[in-house]
């Protein structure tokens, strides 16, 4: 998995920047700092379709201040995620030690819970300038700072290191990444906004040693509105329908007509995979084959270190901004031009931004809860409960006759004709999975 870490200096004005700019890069997880958001902005807001939001904004409740601060994290989709809380404040400049302290503990007990850390990473402002680090605290004096020695001390508890030394502007320190795991940190050659002089942006991967669940839903289905009809129809015009029919009654008829035509349908019908994009709905085909090959420039410099590639890269990257740009305002543009006339448009992308398809990893009931299929269901069941009577033994007695006189139905081909062609060939195909467009 690869993270972006940047303190961003506020995400109020930059949202469009933000959509924008995140879709470009080809990354996992972002860490945000330093967002200034508040209760007020939703997370819809953020437009960021293909991500799971977790914010941690400014409180009176932490902090004296009235805007700055403030953390986001954006986790693909892709990947399975979930929120864990902590009793911590806000560290800011010059923080008492009691602050370091009550952040040491926090992070002692949530990774205690933990039953393995190796693929644990720890990343924030820390704000201890004037400290060298190299695995451990050292100093050129030797003295170091209480407030460093508390952090440095629970981490090498923790048996995490510090592996970030991409210095900012002023030769420090204050953006800090600890994991147990050997990761090297760089400094991003493609920034979502513009670098800030203390906060260099930071990229790394993570290679888990636990395989991450791809929540990624892909299947193959046919293309039915590719489906040649002429075709369809030549081949079941040279169906022999008196042969296949001999000797079965009507529900074996049926069964063996549906059989035969979707049998034909799927042969006439190519077919098209779908499910989640890793692009936003704006993108155009001509974007996506830019980031593809961005990708692969940046792949090629990192593996080959050459100046060509690094080159081209910069080329391809600056393309791809301006093209994304483009494709977001055209977007922008067709969604409220077509708010007169069609305003289906608009709320399906207002309904894409609300949230996921998926049901939530964990579901609560009462005082109950649900992590897995089956005790999910169990929570519904409990749920529905009172809906539905008990089951009573049935003492019903039936009587039957041989006698029973049916009304004669009479159906003439112009009958079964009309009822074809009022069928809506935009509807989906229905039980038996003959779609009306084909019929």
């Amino acid at each position: 998995m690869t993270f972006y870490y940047q303190n961003v200096r506020g995400l109020r004005s930059k949202i469009s920047q933000l959509c924008v700019g995140i879709t470009n890069l080809d990354c996992d997880v972002f860490v945000l700092t330093e967002t200034n958001l508040s209760d007020d902005i939703l997370d819809m807001e953020l437009r960021l379709d293909n991500y799971s939001i977790y914010r941690k904004d400014r409180s009176v409740h932490t902090s004296a201040k009235k805007c700055g601060g403030g953390v986001l994290i954006a986790v693909n989709k892709r990947h399975k995620s979930s929120c864990l809380v902590s009793n911590t404040q806000e560290i800011e400049q010059q923080s008492p030690l009691d602050i370091y302290k009550t952040y040491c503990d926090s992070v002692e007990v949530l990774l205690s819970g933990c039953s393995d850390t190796s693929d644990v990473i720890i990343c924030g402002d820390f704000n201890l300038p004037g400290v060298n680090w190299n695995g451990e605290v050292l100093t050129d004096n030797s003295l170091v700072r209480p407030s460093a020695q508390i952090v440095s001390d629970m981490f090498s508890y923790l048996q995490l290191r510090q592996r970030n030394f991409c210095y900012n502007s002023h030769c420090e320190l204050l953006d800090l990444v600890f994991s147990s795991s050997e990761i090297e940190v760089q400094k991003a050659e493609d920034a979502i906004f513009s670098v800030e002089g203390y906060h260099p942006v930071l990229i790394f991967d993570l290679n888990f040693t636990k395989c991450m669940d791809d929540l990624s839903l892909n299947c193959e289905v046919l293309d039915l509105k590719n489906c040649d009809n002429d075709r369809v129809s030549y081949l079941l015009s040279e169906i022999n329908w008196d042969s296949v029919f001999n000797g079965l009654d009507v529900e074996q008829k049926f069964g063996k007509f549906v059989e035969i035509v979707n049998g034909v349908i799927s042969e006439c019908t190519p077919v098209k995979r779908i499910g989640d994009s890793r692009f936003p709905r704006w993108y155009n085909t001509k974007l996506i084959r830019l980031l593809a090959r961005k990708r692969k420039l940046h792949y090629q410099y990192k593996k080959f270190k050459s100046r060509y590639f690094y080159d081209e890269f910069c080329v391809i990257r600056s393309i791809c901004r301006r093209e994304a740009r483009v494709c977001y305002d055209n977007f922008v543009e067709r969604v409220q031009s077509s708010i007169p006339a069609d305003m289906r448009l608009f709320w399906n992308y207002v309904n894409s931004l609300r949230g996921s398809n998926r049901l939530p990893e964990t579901m609560f009931y009462k005082s109950s809860k649900g992590n897995v299929p089956h005790e999910i269901v169990n929570l519904f069941a409990s749920y529905f409960s009172n809906n539905y009577n008990p089951c009573s033994p049935s003492h019903h007695e039936f009587f039957f006759t041989n006698d029973v006189q049916l009304p004669n139905i009479s159906i003439t081909l112009q009958d079964v004709r009309g009822r074809l062609r009022s069928l809506n060939s935009n509807k989906g195909p229905g039980s038996d999975g003959i779609p009306p467009s084909v019929l």
